[in-house]
């Protein structure tokens, strides 16, 4: 694996990088996204972009690879749109089989959840369920920098039934024993927001994140 997995692999079982208001630069990881990560004082690139780019922004300001302006400069040198700014968790998987969380396989690759999760992830390891009970989908794959990532939906019309909160609880249930599962939500995603820390004690905040899809992001799919 990856210099970048393992920092990311780190900073999910509480072992983040230092907090010295330094920049890291990675290359372009071998998954389907640049990206740009924010830890507590310390910031994260893995793209190809010149390394004197990103020096002339952090010379000046340590914490400018958050700033918006030097996101769209990035942008503009990768000719990709910047992907939203979302807030990472993490939490340690237990191992469970799909069946022992009411949840069943499906060959589902039209839904828009995974229609989107396609686009970042190995296509050869994403797995999707449903509940037993329909309602809902949950997505798992391989991405940035092949860490374990989790996406969910929950279907129009079904949310405020706790689903939401089965879909997250399953995801880390499913999960191989002791290995991180990530998950990236929006901050103003409230309702994933509130599902997430309905169950704080096992989802902890590891930082946030930027991705930059190296095909492009479509710009008309709701986070």
């Amino acid at each position: 694996m990856s210099e970048l997995f393992d920092l990311l692999d780190r900073a999910a079982r509480g072992n983040f990088p230092p907090a010295d208001f330094s920049t890291k630069h990675f290359p372009s990881p071998s998954s389907n996204a640049d990206c740009v990560l924010a830890f507590f004082g310390h910031h994260v690139i893995a793209s190809d972009v010149d390394p004197q780019f990103v020096l002339s922004w952090t010379c000046k300001d340590p914490f400018a690879l958050s700033d918006v302006r030097f996101l769209t400069a990035l942008a503009n040198e990768l000719q990709v749109a910047p992907g939203i700014l979302d807030s990472v968790y993490a939490a340690l998987g237990l191992g469970a089989e799909p069946t022992d969380c009411g949840l069943v396989k499906t060959d589902d690759r039209l839904h828009s959840r995974v229609v989107r999760a396609m686009k970042f992830r190995d296509q050869a390891s994403l797995r999707v369920f449903h509940p037993i009970d329909g309602g809902g989908t949950l997505v798992l794959g391989r991405g940035l920098a092949g860490r374990l990532e989790a996406a969910y939906e929950v279907d129009e019309g079904q949310r405020g039934r706790g689903i939401g909160r089965h879909l997250l609880a399953s995801a880390r249930k499913i999960t191989p024993k002791t290995e991180p599962v990530f998950v990236s939500i929006s901050p103003g995603n409230v309702a994933s927001m509130r599902a997430l820390h309905s169950d704080a004690a096992a989802w902890r905040p590891v930082g946030s994140e930027v991705l930059f899809l190296r095909s492009g992001i479509p710009s008309d799919f709701p986070h």
